[in-house]
């Protein structure tokens, strides 16, 4: 029987399946031209020659020339994940038409125009380009009507290529980028100016951020940005944007807005934080997502997942940059006893968000993942909703005051002693050379928790406790968290991942004005690279020099400094000292 007409197989086992099947170890129904497995995985569909070109019998094993496209679906377990990501990219087909008809054409908006051109690059993680300063996107082609059918610049398809492949942001370490959050983003994305104009500003950005450009790609994503900005806010106005586009818009603002350190710029993330805290309120969206008034909107499922997933991420940032004197407004509206429920339910609601969406086609080894990380990313929570405590607390007195601050401490400690924050730092405890997504998802876990402990202990600290010696109990103790803190960002750094230093450089700047260990300090330093916590450091061990720890009220003005881009009373000309 030729290879073109064989039937099904069913009962007995066979060896004559499809090498797609034969290497994930399942059982083939071997329907040609592709079976129902390959079909339903959107893989690609790969059967051995004809028997009338084969050179050995079926059964054997395969011989090593006609092994390849077995070795790249099943890759060495040493393998790095980047590697991995490329062998499924190679029998990844999309599920995503990108014909023309397919597409929302908006008016006056030409990149959606050529985005519909058959030879556009298709959705899958291919091996994408490393930033250069030439990767900007033209204005002219981007904002001027073009004839039908033009197709973009090629730094256009390298933009959105490595969102589609690689953009994290700090945020979803090692996701399979074919069903992560960001992919789910990019279909509204797709139907909205707005949303387009900011990917693409957040997404040139962290281009430029990452390749060390301070050039003409940040340039080009700042015109991005006020456009963006520009339609999202008549759209607000006018009470026509869906609430899902209005979040999609306010988080590639938010990722935008943390890469500016020009004078003047980092302090629109508090207008940022104060826009979106004034939507949530005017809309009362938190608490509609998350409760069961029949007036609420009927909203699919999918939807609610997304945009509560959006709302965490955003909760999440924006107490990180509370704790900088950047924003805080969203923070801690959600953190506020009214809201305080709300939050809860909305990081319950996010955690379906993949498999809402995705449903049917969420391959059960993404399930598989999702469950392997949940402990880890659980812990990434709670630690945020901790730090919040402490932001509020900190805006009502500085030092804390007692109660408050051991209250905080209680909830440190328990957060610690649940079994599965137990296993995180467990897990973090490894050397481990090749550190997969549950590792490197834990270590994210762990140098946020313990950077919330060295935080907290900061904003404790009373006058009489701030000198560094002689060594005091609380103190002796917060020395052992800084230890493990530096280990954890040294092993993390060290795998080479471009995510990775962004996630650091909250817990480098606590780790680094610190540590005792001189040499210990200079590492930290070194391995910043956001400028305005560079300089916030740098200020603030010359104060440190005379052997006490800057107080916290004081280091919340050095923030405030860096934010402005002007020197703080006090602070003497310092301030415009770079490495």
């Amino acid at each position: 029987m030729s290879m073109s007409s064989a039937e099904p197989r069913t009962g007995t086992r066979s060896k004559n399946g499809c090498l797609t099947c034969r290497a994930r170890h399942v059982k083939c129904d071997e329907r040609h031209p592709d079976c129902l497995k390959c079909v339903k995985q959107k893989a690609g569909c790969e059967w051995p020659p004809p028997p009338e070109l084969q050179t050995h019998q079926p059964g054997q094993d395969i011989p090593q020339a006609e092994s390849r496209s077995l070795r790249r679906l099943a890759p060495a377990v040493n393998d790095t994940h980047d590697q991995l990501i490329q062998a499924q990219a190679s029998t990844w087909t999309p599920d995503v038409d990108l014909s023309m008809s397919d597409l929302p054409i908006i008016p006056g908006f030409s990149f959606l125009t050529g985005l519909g051109c058959s030879d556009f690059m298709p959705w899958f993680p291919v091996p994408y380009p490393e930033p250069t300063l030439d990767m900007h996107i033209s204005s002219d082609a981007l904002l001027a009507p073009l004839p039908l059918g033009v197709s973009p610049s090629q730094a256009e398809r390298e933009a959105l290529a490595w969102y589609r492949s690689s953009a994290t942001f700090g945020f979803g370490s090692a996701k399979n980028p074919n069903w992560s959050t960001h992919a789910i983003v990019w279909e509204t994305a797709r139907e909205s100016k707005a949303i387009l104009h900011l990917l693409l500003a957040a997404t040139q950005n962290e281009m430029a951020w990452r390749a060390g450009s301070q050039g003409a790609l940040f340039a080009r994503a700042d015109e991005n940005y006020r456009l963006g900005h520009q339609q999202l806010e008549a759209e607000i106005r006018s009470r026509e944007i869906d609430p899902l586009n209005a979040m999609s818009c306010f988080w590639f603002l938010y990722l935008h807005q943390k890469r500016r350190h020009a004078a003047g710029n980092r302090m629109l993330m508090s207008e940022l934080s104060k826009m979106m805290e004034e939507y949530l309120t005017a809309f009362n969206l938190h608490q509609m997502l998350t409760s069961a008034d029949a007036e609420n909107p009927a909203w699919p499922e999918s939807k609610k997942a997304l945009l509560a997933r959006l709302m965490v991420w955003l909760f999440w940032i924006d107490a990180q940059a509370a704790t900088q004197g950047e924003g805080g407004r969203i923070a801690r509206l959600l953190t506020s006893s009214a809201s305080r429920q709300a939050l809860v339910n909305l990081y319950k609601i996010s955690r379906t968000t993949l498999e809402s969406f995705w449903a049917e086609r969420y391959p059960d080894d993404e399930v598989v993942d999702d469950m392997k990380n949940s402990s880890a990313l659980d812990m990434i929570h709670d630690t945020w909703v901790l730090v919040q405590e402490v932001n509020n607390a900190a805006d009502e007195q500085l030092p804390l005051d007692t109660k408050a601050s051991d209250e905080i401490l209680s909830k440190i400690q328990a957060l610690q002693c649940e079994p599965g924050p137990l296993r995180v730092l467990r897990l973090t405890a490894s050397n481990a050379a090749l550190r997969d997504r549950v590792m490197l998802n834990a270590d994210w876990a762990g140098v946020n928790f313990y950077t919330l402990r060295i935080y907290h202990f900061r904003c404790s600290l009373t006058e009489e406790h701030l000198a560094f010696s002689p060594p005091q109990p609380q103190t002796v103790k917060i020395a052992d968290v800084v230890d493990s803190l530096l280990l954890l960002i040294q092993k993390s750094l060290a795998t080479g991942r471009e995510d990775q230093p962004d996630r650091m450089q909250w817990p480098l700047f606590w780790a680094g004005i610190e540590t005792i260990d001189p040499f210990k300090r200079i590492w930290a330093l070194g391995e910043l690279k956001d400028e305005g916590l560079v300089q916030a450091m740098r200020c603030v061990l010359l104060l440190q020099e005379g052997g006490s720890r800057v107080g916290m009220a004081k280091i919340r003005d050095i923030f405030q400094a860096s934010c402005l881009g002007v020197p703080v009373a006090g602070f003497g000309g310092m301030w415009g000292m770079r490495r």
